[in-house]
């Protein structure tokens, strides 16, 4: 297992996590078609995911940090794509069969499917090309 490590958020990711947890709680809510949209737990991972990505931790291993501000916190580190690298290509001998399926399936950390990429074939090579 990695090591955990401490985290500061900054005044703005504070802010932004206080308001979208506020809202949530404070949201009236009406049930349509048997769903009354995302709980406040819901709310809550959604938003420590976002800050996870942008800081670079998995979101569900958050945990807070006795004696220290709330803008303070641990986790385990991730290691986040590396921008300003164009494309990533996942290079393969051919497209797959239209009987395979999706050869790769991509979720979010909810369980939500989701398309990461487009097969594209440049002279003989095939490439699943990510953005």
């Amino acid at each position: 297992m990695s090591e955990r490590r401490d985290y500061e958020m900054s005044d703005e990711q504070y802010k932004r996590l206080v308001i979208a947890l506020n809202d949530a709680r404070n949201q009236p809510v009406m049930m349509i078609g048997g769903s009354t949209g995302p709980s406040l737990q819901e709310t809550a991972n959604r938003q420590w995911a976002l800050l996870g990505g942008e800081m670079g931790f998995d979101a569900m291993s958050v945990r807070p940090i006795p004696g220290r501000s709330e803008r303070w916190f641990s986790a385990i580190p991730v290691k986040l794509p590396l921008p300003g690298r164009g494309r990533i290509n996942i290079v393969v001998n051919g497209p797959p069969p239209h009987e395979a399926g999706r050869p790769i399936e991509v979720e979010d950390q909810f369980g939500a499917p989701f398309k990461v990429g487009e097969w594209v074939q440049e002279g003989e090579r095939w490439f699943l090309v990510l953005p």
